[in-house]
């Protein structure tokens, strides 16, 4: 079965894709001989998963010239067009039984046998949600071309019926298929050697910044607590690159600390394990790694019921509603100031986080593949 997998997010910072494209990519070579799969860098494609790890020095500098280019229209089309001329000619030469793209838009030149793609969820619809260049990409791209795909995957049993019910797909061509957590990494064994730049206890938000994680709601129910809780309780961010929130502001107020990258798990999971609480403000999520990671590293969490977050973390989370700042205060009231709960919460977040795991993720996704090609 040669499968061709698209790897360019591995080329950015760490975001909830690339860790996607990573881990289901090392399931995949666990159990499949490594030729079986080639992965698809945008100049070119190689068997080499290790191809994104050589690289990595280079990495903030391609991430710095991307996001120079994005800014500005003229050249932001033209980027466009030469990557999409580089892909053909990488490509063009080429068949496969799979090709599995990863990252919501197949590139309709690929030769394969099956198309899967995956969709992590539809958030590119909602335009407040969505940077617009990025709006217009989908808006022109992602309809049309995924509709040629023969499989669409997602993670959540939510965004299935969301991509069913919007675009009228039979049931037999959208299958969900959950995520997994690194459990080496993500964990209750704490590690006093790992420096994470915070002191004291700490409420903390995981994510990136932008107008879709409701931060300016995470803000005011912060704000919102008894002078005692706040005094006793910094608020910390750990959020990679924002766009539409101006991150000078959400520092102005002493007690709430901005830590802009976190690119080493170790340190992240250190950061979990030392929080007394965890909260996911979201108006809508896919997936949802951070809670879970959460839940695995021993902490308490509080989630809205923004997307498919209900149905992942499960028991596992006191819940409220995104656009209700009110709520979110009171939950985080009763949990810091009750005990109890917030060690039945541990409790049953870490079984929460126990149900997702990578292998299992990975081999759902190499069954949907043989079944496509009737093996």
């Amino acid at each position: 079965m040669k499968v061709l997998v698209n790897a360019q997010p591995l080329l950015t910072k760490k975001t909830g894709v690339g860790n996607y494209v990573l881990k289901i990519s090392e399931e995949f070579l666990k159990t499949c001989p490594v030729n079986d799969f080639s992965f698809y860098y945008g100049g070119l494609s190689v068997n080499s998963l290790d191809f994104a790890a050589g690289g990595l020095g280079g990495i903030r500098k391609i991430e710095g010239l991307r996001k120079f280019i994005m800014l500005i229209p003229k050249i932001r089309g033209l980027y466009g067009m030469v990557k999409r001329i580089a892909s053909r000619r990488a490509l063009r030469r080429q068949e496969f039984d799979i090709y599995f793209e990863t990252n919501f838009v197949p590139e309709l030149s690929v030769k394969a046998v099956k198309t899967v793609v995956m969709v992590f969820d539809l958030s590119f619809l909602n335009r407040a949600w969505t940077p617009d260049y990025r709006y217009k990409f989908f808006s022109e791209n992602f309809e049309k071309n995924i509709s040629r795909a023969d499989l669409i995957l997602t993670c959540s049993e939510t965004i299935k019926r969301e991509i069913i019910d919007r675009y009228g797909y039979p049931e037999q061509k959208v299958k969900s298929v959950y995520l997994g957590l690194d459990f080496n990494v993500f964990n209750l064994n704490k590690n006093a050697s790992v420096n994470t730049g915070l002191s004291g206890k700490y409420i903390l938000y995981v994510g990136s910044i932008q107008p879709r994680k409701n931060i300016q709601g995470l803000l005011e129910a912060y704000r919102n607590l008894p002078p005692a809780l706040k005094s006793e309780y910094k608020l910390a961010l750990v959020g990679f690159d924002s766009w539409n929130i101006d991150k000078k502001a959400l520092t102005a107020d002493g007690s709430i600390n901005l830590i802009e990258s976190v690119e080493d798990d170790r340190v992240l999971a250190e950061i979990y394990r030392n929080a007394s609480l965890f909260v996911m403000p979201s108006f809508y999520e896919g997936f949802g790694f951070p809670p879970l990671e959460a839940m695995a590293c021993g902490c308490p969490v509080i989630s809205s019921t923004g997307g498919s977050l209900p149905e992942i973390c499960g028991d596992g989370a006191v819940y409220f509603k995104p656009n209700s700042s009110s709520e979110l205060t009171d939950s985080m009231k009763e949990i810091l100031s009750n005990e109890g709960l917030s060690a039945s919460l541990r409790e049953k977040g870490l079984k929460t986080a126990a149900r997702y795991t990578w292998e299992k993720c990975g081999k759902e996704t190499l069954e949907y593949f043989r079944a496509l090609l009737g093996r």
